[in-house]
């Protein structure tokens, strides 16, 4: 099942958010003001926040919380710019009271690139346990599914993210 928003940006060649099973996978978000069309201003900091903003947007369209991320993938121009990308982070996870009662945060991926469209600094895409819609799953199907965030001292520890974040029969590793 595939969807868009009309609030966040939206692209002719794929779709915002592409559910399927107990997934639902939402597409790379470039800092892009949905309504000019344009790369918001700013550094950083500010493309960052559009990002988790168009995220959140897509996420809100389908009834869909923040807390329901089992991964990120952020692709970045410069290393040196997580620091403040961490910043921006911080304040889109945990989401809700019930994930910061829990510190839920899902599994993260950074990458830093040579390039992104539009001479942008930062991209970001998520994967979320979501399947609502998806034939023939109902939205009931999922509330007996567990989503197991686990973390070892054995590998090496982020305060952003969870190691291991499992989901119905797959597990999205950091």
């Amino acid at each position: 099942l595939t969807r868009n928003s009309v609030n966040a940006p939206i692209t002719p060649l794929s779709s915002q958010t592409v559910a399927f099973s107990h997934y639902n996978h939402i597409s790379a978000q470039l800092p892009i003001e949905p309504k000019s069309g344009n790369v918001v201003t700013g550094g950083i900091k500010e493309q960052t926040q559009q990002c988790l903003r168009n995220i959140k947007t897509i996420l809100e369209s389908i009834d869909v919380p923040m807390d329901d991320i089992v991964k990120t993938n952020i692709h970045i121009t410069k290393l040196e710019d997580l620091e403040a990308v961490d910043e921006v982070y911080k304040t889109f996870f945990p989401d809700s009271s019930i994930a910061r009662a829990v510190n839920y945060l899902p599994a993260r991926s950074t990458v830093v690139v040579e390039g992104l469209a539009l001479d942008a600094l930062v991209q970001i895409d998520a994967t979320v346990s979501h399947g609502d819609g998806t034939p023939p799953q109902l939205v009931e199907d999922r509330h007996g599914i567990v989503i197991k965030a686990t973390n070892t001292e054995k590998a090496p520890l982020n305060a952003l993210s969870t190691q291991s974040v499992a989901f119905s029969h797959y597990n999205n590793i950091s």
